[in-house]
């Protein structure tokens, strides 16, 4: 499969199939970059549940994968995704949750973008305002993860997903 055969199913709003693709092509980066792209534009026009529900598994292997790579702008757009569906899936889980520390920590001086995403995605979890999960990001340390973000994010005006992070956490707890 090619970044083409992407976009051509992309087309059809056909996420399952590019969700088999990335799954298949997690060693491919512009492959997998292409997949993430296109469920990140797709994931304003799709049920974000049924979207999110199919591709966590997919998108957490390729956040390891492309992280492992350092391959930072896969990781940013694989992220992008996770943050947009993250709310709306029922389970956001550990391997998840351990893919995402990874990524923020690999990249932690040299992409802010990332740390910023990571923030979004921490968001989209506290939203759901579920009493296990946010203990679940407690014991995970997030609250010093997203210090360490705040630190690293050098865009003034992104620093708010922090503090909207930190204030999701603190309301559910």
């Amino acid at each position: 499969m090619s970044a083409d055969d992407v976009e051509d199913l992309e087309g059809s709003s056909n996420f399952l199939s590019i969700i088999a693709i990335l799954t298949s092509s997690v060693d491919d980066e512009e492959v997998a970059e292409a997949c993430c792209d296109a469920l990140l534009r797709l994931s304003t026009s799709v049920d974000k549940k049924e979207l999110g529900t199919a591709a966590m598994d997919a998108l957490t292997s390729c956040v390891i994968k492309m992280t492992e790579e350092d391959a930072a702008s896969v990781v940013e757009v694989a992220l992008s995704v996770m943050a947009k569906v993250a709310s709306a899936v029922d389970v956001f889980g550990e391997v998840s949750l351990e893919a995402l520390g990874k990524a923020m920590d690999t990249f932690d001086g040299t992409e802010p973008v990332i740390q910023e995403q990571g923030c979004l995605v921490i968001c989209g979890i506290a939203e759901k305002k579920d009493a296990k999960v946010i203990a679940g990001l407690v014991d995970w340390g997030v609250m010093k993860r997203l210090e360490e973000a705040d630190a690293k994010i050098v865009n003034v005006r992104n620093k708010k997903y922090v503090t909207e992070a930190m204030d999701l956490i603190a309301a559910s707890n």
